[in-house]
């Protein structure tokens, strides 16, 4: 794993300016070395992100790519095309790419992605992200891209913050889905995810959904026993830490790997990128389903602490003394373990 990214910068280099060309070898390579192929498409930049992933999956057949799925790395690998080919702009698609082609794909994808999650569902581990990509962060950390904070990405304006110290304990990853729960805007601090429009703060990787050990499998655990209520709405994560700590230019506080973002509940089963409320949505928000979710937090972990905006719960005596309002929390709770408040 330590050396996938390196061998993926080789790639990359190779076939500079011949999408066709790194189709086909990532193509060819993709069931031996999938965190290499994974890595070459972290590397590229936005639009050949596209035009190769596109390619790739024109000469990858759908039994390769359940193949490919059933190991860890290549499901990562399929679950990150799954995102370029739903998510990215009309105007970033490659030319000669017919719009049913495209829905093909996806079909294609969403059948191997969906598959293999409900195989993984009781199964999902954190991932403990390799030397290369910590020694990474550990670097970034240094330069003065890490420095930026509280950044509003539609009018350009930034606050300076300060250099955290590097933590190595905040290195493990939650899966991307799991029993009970999925994710949202993951990863959106990479350098070409198309939410984002400020640059100078982004990195190669955009990890912002990393925590400690003990973090990650608390949250599987709570999702598994939110499944186990069969409530019939799933959670839905957001951000938790980037990796070793490094200060986040979308929060203040998401420094300790400790403590993590949830979306209130919904009504309906909604969920995804596109799937936020705020608890002031009549009709949509679940009031009485977000109180059950903070119990079960307490019955879990009774140390655990929590931001959200809701005066219909953080007023009232059941939840005063451990829910409290804080701004910027009228979209998201921010649930925090013992050691993750931060002031």
């Amino acid at each position: 794993m330590a050396d996938d990214r390196t061998e993926a910068m080789i790639l990359q280099k190779k076939f500079y300016g011949k999408p066709m060309e790194l189709a086909l070898e990532l193509n060819r390579i993709c069931l031996t070395k999938p965190g290499v192929v994974y890595q070459v498409f972290m590397i590229l930049d936005n639009y050949s992100t596209v035009d190769v992933a596109y390619r790739f999956l024109g000469r990858t057949g759908e039994a390769v790519l359940h193949k490919l799925a059933v190991t860890a790395d290549g499901f990562i690998l399929c679950r990150l095309i799954y995102y370029f080919i739903t998510s990215i702009r009309l105007d970033v698609q490659p030319p000669g790419f017919h719009p049913k082609q495209i829905d093909e794909f996806k079909s294609r994808l969403n059948a191997v992605v969906a598959t293999q999650t409900e195989r993984r569902n009781d199964g999902s581990q954190p991932r403990r992200l390799s030397e290369t990509e910590m020694n990474y962060y550990a670097n970034y950390n240094q330069t003065a891209a890490v420095l930026w904070e509280s950044i509003d990405v539609n009018v350009y304006s930034a606050t300076a913050g300060t250099r955290n110290n590097f933590d190595p304990a905040v290195c493990w990853q939650l899966p991307m889905s799991g029993t009970g729960y999925v994710v949202y805007n993951q990863n959106d601090l990479h350098k070409d995810y198309p939410m984002t429009k400020r640059t100078s703060f982004k990195d190669d990787y955009g990890y912002d959904q990393i925590g400690t050990k003990e973090t990650i499998e608390a949250m599987l655990h709570i999702a598994r026993e939110w499944a186990n209520l069969n409530t019939g709405r799933q959670l839905q994560y957001g951000d938790i830490s980037r990796p070793g700590g490094v200060n986040t230019p979308d929060h203040n506080t998401h420094n300790t790997g400790k403590a993590f973002d949830i979306r209130p509940l919904r009504k309906d089963s909604q969920v995804g990128d596109g799937a936020g409320l705020k608890y002031t949505q009549a009709g949509i928000y679940d009031q009485e389903l977000t109180k059950e979710f903070i119990r079960l937090v307490r019955r879990l972990y009774p140390t655990n602490e929590f931001y959200f905006n809701d005066s219909g719960i953080y007023g009232k005596s059941e939840f005063g003394g451990f829910v409290s309002e804080a701004g910027g929390h009228d979209d998201h709770l921010h649930v925090m373990f013992p050691g993750g408040k931060e002031i």
